[in-house]
């Protein structure tokens, strides 16, 4: 991320905690060094493997929402050209290799309410979470009194308790959103994986 942000002229300020529903000194993290979106505090390889499987089944026969590298037009080749079972097969293979290559990592965990009062912020202009199966903890992270500093809030959310409810409700009581759509990207239909996007008043 740092080698990313000197490439631009932005003013950023890095963080390098997690962001949770209260702080603690410490908290375990699994990364995933082939797959850093998939970097989370609450592990699910089953999730991940299911939501990629799909996406490589709609999206990697055209390319559509994916880098169009030599490994990936292979790939797509191969997608149009081997029997379904093999392809099936030789993309759980490279998902499974992916998510084995973990390494786990421990860092400090913060709430969006802490950082609103340490940065001294009296507006939110845009919060973005995507937190791997999270979202609930950082939403609850979020005081009352922070609620309407937020203009806008987009989030994945990984519906597989029911969380996609659960984040509708909590942002009906907490904050006073005049919109809120939740859409799913056509090559993960049939997946957990939500988009939520909200708007204040």
């Amino acid at each position: 991320m740092q080698t990313m942000l000197h490439q631009g002229d932005a003013t950023v300020t890095i963080i390098n905690k997690g962001v949770g529903d209260g702080a603690r000194e410490t908290v375990e993290f699994t990364f995933y060094p082939a797959a850093a979106g998939w970097s989370t505090m609450y592990p699910d390889a089953t999730e991940v493997s299911d939501a990629m499987d799909i996406f490589l089944e709609r999206s990697l026969p055209t390319l559509e929402g994916m880098d169009p590298s030599l490994t990936n037009r292979v790939a797509s080749l191969a997608a149009r050209i081997v029997p379904n079972w093999l392809f099936e097969n030789l993309s759980s293979l490279a998902v499974n290799r992916m998510l084995a290559h973990k390494k786990h990592f421990c860092c400090p965990l913060t709430t969006v309410s802490a950082i609103i009062k340490t940065e001294g912020l009296r507006c939110v202009d845009l919060l973005k979470i995507d937190v791997e199966r999270a979202e609930l903890d950082v939403l609850r992270g979020i005081a009352d009194e922070d609620w309407h500093k937020i203009r806008q809030l987009v989030m994945e959310v990984h519906d597989d308790k029911n969380t996609l409810s659960a984040v509708r409700e909590l942002l009906n009581e907490k904050g006073s959103f005049a919109k809120c759509v939740v859409k799913q990207d056509s090559q993960l239909e049939g997946s957990t994986l939500y988009n939520l996007y909200a708007l204040q008043d």
